[in-house]
């Protein structure tokens, strides 16, 4: 389960890292009353500009997971899921209009004689860099608007995947879009762009009054910035938790628009950009360009007329794509895993794993997984012989925990199947077939014979242990089949709502309850909602707990209600708790700040100040709340948790050093990662 939450972060963040197109600005200064801010487009004109670009980017995911070293100490270790990327391109950006169709235009882009350094985790990668120089050599289909936004790239069918990102980069870092004509003559404008990143709202300040341009050959000045992103919503998967990303932009550019030619003149300046996945920030990126206006020529008819054609015929054959770089799912999953293999075979895994189960001591079983992992994703037949493996491994040893964990965790038919044997040829062996349960449990797509396995050891099994864990794996199953097969997990549901019916023991009721929470079903909430008016303050507490999988606004003003009417310290716990799972509402942030506010119990206000603290970025008035947690709170926890927050913040709280001391003991906030495994 390691990697779900971040598979398809890690491979657009890999891309798009490399633009940091946070702001941008454009400067115009000399002499014109009259002259509109227009773009001039002439058929067969070309453009051309003195361009150096410079890139440092950075990523480290395992933050996600666990508490690393500082960003520098990073950069050292070599981990697909920590990286960095030093780039600079230097070259003659070329731009030609090919086409202008009214409200818009046909460019063709390309940088003649480029030079590129690369490096990644600190090593030149000099064929990289070779690969990258003649693929930004090539030329490069742009549909813009009159005004100048990008609207869509047309790649030569042999550029390289790794290339487009650096042209995505550069193409949108020099994108600057006017008003319209009705507001040509404005001195402010906001607009909605695009780049490697995602939509966002940018805004254009000019640097003069329109009273203090001259006449005759003149430029004006404008500062771009971009303001936040636009965020798209996007509903997670049944057998996902939603996890919060933001991109916060910051720096800005300075650029010289010619009025009388219709063009940018000069572009500078520095641009940064700081990515935050489940309150943590897990990337960063800094940029800066130079572009200079060098001479404006008209190429030969010939010129023009090749340079059609050779558009033509890359629009049968390439797809005009979107500034933004987004990645199918599939897509993101084979970058990861094939980054992650690096030419590991079956046998020197199995050899690996062989050598750290003989000597446990300094292994890393992180990576081993993560390989092995891979390893299954993109060999599936490979499969049967890590489950054969399974049939004899011991149930406390390595091998059973990396090998079962990896064919859950990705699931295919091939998977699937190997577990299934694997526990067909361990009836009576109830550890062994506690972890290939939990296994199977896991599986995105679970067959019809996975859960009638399951199904017997729920029904059927002597030990109670394996019982739990089998009902609890229904439950998950419910979830995973909501969507693909949604009559089987009602089934599962209701058969379930069934047996609590009439349930008079508490510990059996709780079991039933947590079953019902790992499903996730709305069908299950009547339920659950009259288990939370329970006398029993266990099974409110479990009902609180049960309902964090479930998508639906009752759940959110339930658990807000229990949240601060409830009596017991360990029902308003798990509500906070189960409130961390919610995409947070006006409604429920309001509810944890008077919580954080005024809670009498420590174990609550460490909960709901995580919880705000994830929801930061939707409410800016969250900052003030941390501020004074940190230095206000009664409990010495929840002070020392509130300043952690801020000294991993810097950003956020530039007073940090001044206003909050280091104290020589520290702990940990760990932000509470929405596994999608649900509680056993």
């Amino acid at each position: 389960m390691i990697m779900r939450v971040t598979r398809f972060w890690l491979a657009l963040l890999l891309g798009s890292l490399l633009s940091t197109q946070s702001a941008e600005a454009v400067t115009l200064h000399e002499e014109t009353t009259d002259l509109p801010l227009a773009y001039r487009f002439v058929p067969g004109q070309r453009l051309v500009f003195k361009l150096d670009y410079r890139n440092n980017s950075n990523a480290d995911f395992r933050r996600l997971f666990e508490d690393v070293p500082s960003r520098g100490q990073e950069q050292q270790q070599m981990s697909p899921m920590a990286y960095a990327f030093d780039i600079s391109v230097q070259g003659n950006l070329t731009a030609t209009v090919l086409e202008d169709q009214g409200q818009q235009v046909l460019l063709a882009y390309t940088v003649d004689s480029p030079r590129v350094r690369l490096m990644v985790n600190g090593q030149d990668a000099p064929t990289d860099a070779q690969g990258v120089e003649v693929d930004l050599a090539r030329d490069l289909s742009v549909l813009v608007t009159a005004e100048g936004r990008v609207l869509s790239l047309r790649f030569d069918p042999n550029t390289r995947d790794f290339s487009k990102g650096f042209a995505r980069a550069i193409l949108a870092l020099t994108q600057f879009v006017l008003p319209s004509k009705e507001t040509a003559h404005a001195e402010q404008w906001q607009t909605e762009e695009e780049d490697q990143s995602g939509q966002f709202l940018a805004q254009y300040q000019a640097e003069a009054k329109q009273g203090e341009r001259k006449n005759k050959g003149g430029s004006a000045t404008f500062r771009k910035t971009r303001l936040r992103y636009l965020t798209i919503p996007q509903k997670a998967k049944p057998n996902e938790i939603p996890v919060r990303q933001s991109i916060t932009p910051g720096g800005s550019l300075m650029a010289t628009f010619d009025l009388a030619g219709g063009h940018l003149s000069i572009l500078t300046g520095s641009l940064s950009e700081a990515t935050v996945i489940g309150g943590k920030e897990v990337a960063r990126a800094e940029s800066r360009i130079n572009l200079s206006h060098t001479k404006t020529v008209t190429v030969a008819a010939n010129v023009l007329a090749a340079l059609r054609r050779a558009h033509a015929e890359r629009a049968l054959i390439a797809e005009a794509v979107p500034l933004p770089s987004r990645p199918s799912a599939e897509e993101s999953e084979i970058t990861i895993q094939k980054s992650e293999l690096r030419g590991a075979t079956a046998d020197s895994l199995l050899a690996d794993l062989a050598r750290t189960e003989a000597s446990p001591a300094n292994a890393d079983e992180t990576s081993l997984y993560l390989k092995f992992k891979a390893l299954v994703y993109l060999q599936p037949d490979v499969s049967p012989r890590l489950g054969a493996l399974l049939k004899t491994a011991r149930p406390d040893s390595l091998t059973m925990g990396i090998l079962a964990g990896v064919l859950g965790d990705v699931g295919h038919r091939q998977a699937e199947q190997a577990l299934i044997a694997a526990a067909n040829a361990r009836p009576n062996d109830w550890p062994a077939q506690f972890k290939l349960i939990s296994a199977l449990g896991s599986v995105p797509s679970p067959s019809p014979e996975a859960e009638a396995l399951i199904r017997h050891a729920a029904q059927h099994s002597t030990s109670p242990e394996l019982k739990s864990s089998a009902e609890l794996m229904l439950g998950n199953m419910a979830r995973n089949l909501a969507v693909t097969e949604p009559n089987r997990a009602k089934a599962i549901v209701e058969s379930f709502l069934q047996a609590i019916k009439g349930e008079s023991s508490e510990d059996r009721t709780a079991q039933l309850l947590l079953v019902l929470g790992n499903s996730g079903s709305p069908l299950a909430l009547p339920t659950l909602a009259q288990y939370l008016k329970s006398a029993s303050p266990s099974l409110r507490a479990t009902a609180a707990s049960a309902m964090r999988l479930i998508d639906d606004r009752q759940v959110d003003a339930l658990l807000a209600g229990i949240l601060l009417s409830d009596s017991q310290v360990k029902v308003r716990a798990e509500a906070a708790t189960a409130l961390g799972f919610k995409e947070p509402t006006e409604a429920t942030v309001e509810a944890q700040k008077k919580a954080l506010l005024s809670d009498k119990s420590a174990n609550v206000r460490l909960r709901v100040l995580r919880n705000l603290w994830n929801a930061h970025e939707a409410f800016p008035e969250i900052k003030e709340l941390i501020k004074q947690a940190a230095s206000q709170d009664p409990a010495k926890d929840v002070r020392k948790a509130a300043r952690e927050i801020m000294a991993q913040n810097p950003n956020d709280f530039p007073e940090v050093r001044r206003e909050i001391p280091s104290a020589p003991e520290t702990t940990t906030l760990r932000t509470p990662m929405k596994s999608k495994k649900p509680k056993h």
